[in-house]
């Protein structure tokens, strides 16, 4: 029986993982760990913390709960402004996340990370395996990070043999409430397209992404990288006629100064430094992932698109709006330590002016 910590938990994925590992008969315990609330939907297995991977107390708390799996989700997926922010996010929480795995005697870390780290090349091969060097675009801050996250992870594997470390590699995502780069990318009526590129993009569901990870939580032998991505791909063009979109094509000479304005007036998605996905394929294979992990993912990269497509046109036709998204992570993180003042305020109160604070306490 694992007790199992869950970073990120608050988010989309994160809830839908822990209601399927709430029934999962290996499972005793579950610790979520997000800077944002969860939905209300109380499980008797699941304990909650509102709590930033960057504090000092994760170590202790994670050892003192006798956590022994940790599955890792927390990250900054969407761009944001201050890349060292993002930076900082991403990897000093790795970093004290492997201080807890460390102090807790963490058996298995299993973390999601992403195909984007093969980078999006000219020269890429059709469906690299997990043997393909990592090559991240230089401006791709999210892809970048990643890179470096699993590089931390499989240092720690060599220092700490008896943790077993899982790297899941999921393509773009699909389902009702993901939302990433590319779902943002997709929303617009009018899409533009860069002219004289076409490249190829391959799409999972959740669910089978959620399936790889329980996989890898079973199989006590499962170490090493996994990509998880549906079978076949399909041209960025079709993408953006099957979702509902109009192409825009754009030269690649005017693309790369109007998305750096409209990125600066904070009004594009994503950064130029981004804008090498929208011109070469990262195609990855998902052969090991059958072979080893024994996973086969339930819908096709085209199934995973029609789902999402049909969602929406569900919602639209009933006229119920998409459900709404969480606070963006760097938002989250203001009410976190805003919130966390507050309540450091309130202790030195305590300690320096009980009366008064008993008084302030009773008059609001």
């Amino acid at each position: 029986m694992s007790t199992v910590a869950i970073t990120g938990s608050a988010g989309y994925f994160g809830e839908r993982l822990i209601r399927r590992l709430h029934d999962h008969t290996s499972v005793e315990r579950l610790i979520g760990v997000d800077v944002r609330d969860p939905h209300p939907d109380p499980h008797d297995k699941v304990t909650h913390f509102r709590l930033d991977i960057r504090n000092s107390l994760l170590p202790q708390l994670l050892s003192s709960l006798g956590v022994d799996t940790i599955i890792h989700l927390a990250f900054s997926v969407k761009p944001i402004h201050d890349r060292r922010q993002m930076h900082e996010i991403n990897l000093v929480g790795a970093l004290n996340l492997l201080r807890a795995a460390r102090m807790a005697k963490v058996r298995r870390i299993i973390l999601l990370s992403s195909t984007t780290v093969y980078g999006f090349h000219g020269d890429n091969p059709f469906y690299m395996d997990e043997k393909h060097r990592t090559r991240p675009n230089r401006e791709m801050q999210y892809a970048i990070d990643k890179v470096e996250v699993e590089t931390l992870l499989l240092h720690y594997a060599r220092k700490n043999p008896a943790c077993r470390i899982v790297i899941l590699r999921p393509c773009s995502v699909t389902g009702s409430r993901v939302q990433n780069y590319l779902s943002d990318y997709l929303s617009n009526p009018v899409v533009p397209v860069i002219v004289g590129y076409d490249p190829l993009f391959q799409f999972v569901y959740v669910e089978d992404v959620i399936d790889a990870t329980i996989a890898a939580l079973e199989r006590r032998d499962a170490t090493g990288m996994y990509n998880v991505v549906g079978d076949g791909a399909i041209p960025l063009r079709n993408v953006v006629k099957l979702s509902g979109g109009i192409p825009l094509p754009v030269p690649t000479p005017v693309a790369r100064p109007v998305n750096d304005l409209l990125w600066y007036l904070k009004l594009a998605h994503s950064p130029s430094g981004s804008l090498n996905q929208y011109r070469f394929s990262c195609l990855a294979s998902n052969q090991r992932l059958k072979k080893e992990l024994g996973v086969v993912p339930r819908f096709t990269s085209e199934e995973a698109l029609g789902r999402e497509i049909s969602a929406q046109r569900i919602q639209s036709i009933e006229g119920t709006e998409r459900p709404p998204s969480r606070a963006p992570l760097s938002d989250a993180l203001r009410e976190y330590h805003r919130d966390r003042e507050r309540a450091e305020e309130d202790r030195i109160l305590r300690i320096v002016h009980p009366r008064s604070a008993k008084s302030a306490r009773s008059s609001t």
